[in-house]
């Protein structure tokens, strides 16, 4: 084994030794996916095995919430009902066998019972988990890699560098690489509805300008026989218009037939002259963001941004996601979003929709589902209140996006209260029958990630 050579971990254990004693509870606790941090004697115990961090420090100050925002943090963190009121006894360093500083280890007791926290900082992701000293397992963030690790004593007494300011710094990098990602991608997912409302509006088009076809057939009805495929007649200015029928229609239910697509082409094409307008609007209003954020220079600067677009820099807690597939946190059947103060829940699964429509509804609120398609109930939670038309537009721009049709420019989706939805005997799982409901046509509107 080599002999160990100071680093900034023993700085840090040095310190924290000082800060131990009778009196060194853990009076607070924060923390989040990859970060730690505790209250001692009025001071912050911090301690990040995120990239490129990787370090502990003690610090007289917090860091900001908005840096903390950008970290993310956990809700109810897993060790603050371990560790909240217990006392800080000391530290060591640990190393590999080889010598090389990897973490450190800060003793706790708690009600007379011997608590170990355990930092690791070099296998990736890093580590962070809290042990009795009979070896049970309290709380755990991350993934516990690497060669065994050796407690020593530490080497120095120089204190550990304060990490606030890299850390500061790495948040608005983090920010700032998060907000440019997702306003890109929202000019992307703009650009790309709007190839597809101009495409839909060409096509429609197309089939708009057969009223022409139309009324020369109304004209020359007697002139057309039974069971062709295509008819050459004389238009108003007497040339030759070819028209294309249905062989297996008489003449009269194939001018029914093309009077009637005509009409849905024309009430298309102003539905979707409308949505493009509206769409294009919305891309000028977007093409530029990036660049604002490029020029944006704090991350409360940022932050107002992305508060403004309503987009989410925070980060998915993937463990705690992946607890809740497994079932070991309490697990609701539908997402939950929220715009303009009202509540809207997604359903999961076909499942997970009866179980919404069955528990988690009241006969008010608005119930959503794109027509003709396998796809997510959707919910406006109304408390009683009229539900203002953007946030209704919204609620069916997510029942489009979360359906069989999500690719399609234009979704139908079906409104009305849910007192006014039945799930009829037998009938298969998510299926039901909504009566006294309106059709709106949206575009799919991809939910936001964090």
């Amino acid at each position: 084994m080599t002999a160990p050579s100071p680093s900034p971990v023993d700085g840090f254990v040095s310190e924290l030794r000082e800060l131990a004693g009778d009196d060194a509870t853990v009076e607070s606790i924060a923390g989040g996916p990859q970060w730690l941090s505790l209250r001692v004697r009025g001071r912050y115990i911090w301690i990040v095995t995120v990239q490129p961090l990787r370090r502990a420090w003690i610090s007289d100050e917090p860091i900001p919430r908005d840096a903390l925002r950008v970290l993310g943090w956990h809700e109810k963190s897993p060790f603050a009902e371990h560790l909240r009121g217990a006392s800080l006894v000391g530290s060591s360093v640990l190393q590999t066998e080889d010598g090389r500083t990897d973490g450190l280890r800060i003793e706790l007791t708690r009600q007379g019972q011997p608590m170990s926290l355990t930092a690791r900082f070099w296998p990736r992701p890093g580590a962070l988990w809290l042990d009795m000293e009979n070896g049970e397992r309290l709380a755990q963030i991350g993934r516990m890699e690497g060669a065994s690790l050796l407690a020593r004593e530490p080497q120095g007494v120089a204190p550990a560098h304060d990490g606030r300011a890299e850390l500061l710094a790495w948040a608005f990098d983090l920010a700032r690489q998060r907000l440019l990602q997702q306003s890109r991608n929202a000019v992307k997912r703009k650009r790309r509805l709007l190839e597809h409302l101009k495409a839909d509006l060409a096509q429609a088009t197309d089939t708009q300008d057969r009223r022409t076809d139309a009324d020369i057939l109304a004209a020359r009805l007697s002139d057309v026989p039974s069971g062709v495929a295509e008819i050459t007649l004389e238009d108003f200015e007497g040339n030759p218009r070819s028209i294309q029928l249905n062989p297996a229609l008489n003449p009269a239910a194939n001018l029914s037939a093309l009077y009637k697509r005509v009409a849905k082409a024309e009430r298309k094409v102003e539905d979707l002259t409308n949505r493009t307008i509206q769409v294009e609007n919305q891309f000028e209003a977007l093409e530029g963001n990036p660049a604002r954020v490029e020029e944006a220079s704090t991350l409360e600067e940022m932050l107002t941004l992305a508060d403004q677009w309503e987009l989410s820099i925070q980060p998915r807690d993937k463990g705690q996601a992946a607890a809740q597939r497994r079932g070991e946190s309490d697990r609701r059947p539908y997402k939950q979003f929220e715009t303009q103060g009202f509540e809207i829940r997604v359903g999961r699964s076909a499942k997970d929709n009866d179980e919404l429509l069955r528990r988690f509804t009241k006969p008010r609120d608005l119930w959503l589902h794109a027509s003709g398609v396998e796809g997510s109930h959707v919910i406006i939670v109304s408390q009683g209140r009229d539900v203002p038309a953007p946030v209704i537009e919204h609620a069916a721009g997510l029942a489009a996006w979360f359906s069989k049709a999500k690719h399609s420019a234009t979704v139908g989706v079906v409104v009305t209260e849910r007192r006014y939805v039945r799930k009829p005997r037998k009938a298969k799982t998510g299926s039901v029958v909504a009566e006294r409901a309106r059709t709106l046509f949206v575009s799919p509107m991809e939910p936001l990630r964090s």
